[in-house]
């Protein structure tokens, strides 16, 4: 059995992981974790398990960190993993380019999965997106949309930046006439979409997510991966083994 701590367990990202969990009979809950001075705070938050504030003080009860928190409260989590040795799985987005940095520096320490969007479907994408660039060529014109619920902090989301990438992979494309169109409005789980347009035809790829449950089962697949891994910096596409290029 492996016994993961939640970080971020009382957000959206948090419930839905719980609600997944029954699922996965080869993981259970040691612990969760939220933000000092949370309202549920010590209090009762899935089965037995009650809420907690201070990672630190727990961080060795658990196998695996899985962290859906914000940027910042991220990187102080996984450094609190890296000193106890414990594996990281991390689903926040919206990171700057030094705090990227800063997780690819402590991966040298411990194994961590970090993605921004932790969907089967969405990490297909993005290799149909490379391999769609790759065989269309330079000119077609690319545009994406992407629509999310009106609390989402970040745009455009992290994994439209990442159909960015997977464009980029293919090589030959001037990244900066790719047109990002971000929608907030409403729950919108999430929505994306990128269009490859000729004067002769239209391709589009396509993923919507019905629930958070989604990203939920994907998180926890990549925790029961990542356990006895070596350290080093990993993606949905490797717990997957989508193989790039």
């Amino acid at each position: 059995m492996v016994n993961i701590i939640l970080a971020g367990a009382a957000g959206r990202m948090g419930q839905a992981i719980l609600n997944v969990l029954p699922s996965f009979k080869g993981l259970a809950l040691c612990a969760a974790v939220a933000e000092k001075g949370h309202p549920q705070d010590g209090k009762p938050i899935y089965k037995n398990t009650r809420l907690s504030s201070d990672l630190s003080g727990i961080i060795n009860n658990g196998d695996v960190l899985v962290d859906f928190t914000t940027a910042e409260a991220s990187i102080n989590n996984l450094k609190i993993a890296a000193a106890s040795k414990k594996p990281v799985v991390i689903g926040t987005t919206g990171h700057s380019p030094e705090q990227r940095s800063e997780i690819l520096s402590l991966s040298k320490i411990v194994p961590v999965v970090f993605s921004p969007n932790m969907s089967v479907g969405v990490n297909l994408m993005w290799k149909l997106i490379e391999e769609s660039a790759s065989v269309l060529g330079k000119d077609y014109q690319i545009d994406i949309i992407e629509t999310h619920h009106v609390h989402k902090k970040d745009a455009p989301s992290g994994t439209a930046k990442k159909m960015i990438e997977a464009v980029a992979a293919s090589g030959g494309y001037d990244l900066k006439k790719i047109k990002v169109k971000s929608i907030r409005e409403g729950e919108v789980v999430g929505d994306h979409t990128i269009l490859f347009t000729s004067p002769y035809e239209r391709l589009e790829i396509t993923h919507r997510a019905f629930s958070r449950e989604v990203f939920a089962a994907g998180a926890l697949r990549a925790a029961l991966w990542v356990v006895d891994k070596k350290a080093g910096l990993y993606s949905m596409s490797d717990v997957l083994d989508i193989v790039s290029g």
